[in-house]
């Protein structure tokens, strides 16, 4: 007789089908960073948190979420990080990842990073990044401008 003694391995969640590069215009409404995500885990049906960090950020850069059944979400200015916490399914853990939104006010453009993991508690996913490629909208001098003449009188106007 052979004994055969099998022990559970508890894989990791998997986050996917994110675009990995985006550009949005500084002072725009938000845009969501990971609107076509895919959460998975084989071996449980909840997850018990997700971690949304940005890097390269400047002071006025912001990430949101909307609530979702179970989960809590609390953002650190000072880190950048949104930290999505609460046992929930793993669909709804999906619909928070998606609704992750990134805005600015910082009037600096350049490229932020953000990436994202999400745990079942014992185990992270493995790190999944998007670039954001933040532009300023230059400013169109020719439209709404009144133009004030030398002695106060107005010169014209468009």
């Amino acid at each position: 007789v052979i004994d055969i003694t099998l022990a559970p391995v508890n894989d990791a969640p998997i986050v996917s089908g994110i675009v990995p590069a985006q550009t949005t215009p500084i002072l725009s409404s938000p845009i969501a960073i990971a609107a076509t995500a895919t959460v998975a885990d084989i071996d449980n049906g909840t997850l018990a948190a997700a971690t949304v960090t940005l890097s390269n950020a400047r002071d006025g850069d912001r990430l949101d979420f909307s609530s979702q059944p179970g989960i809590v979400g609390t953002y650190d200015a000072n880190t950048h990080t949104l930290t999505l916490t609460g046992s929930a399914s793993v669909a709804d853990y999906e619909a928070a990842l998606r609704s992750v939104s990134f805005s600015s006010t910082s009037g600096d453009p350049g490229t932020r990073t953000v990436t994202i993991t999400v745990s079942d508690g014992l185990v992270d996913s493995p790190v999944q990044s998007v670039e954001l490629d933040v532009y300023a909208v230059p400013l169109d001098l020719d439209r709404g401008v009144t133009v004030i003449g030398a002695a106060g009188a107005n010169a014209g106007s468009n």
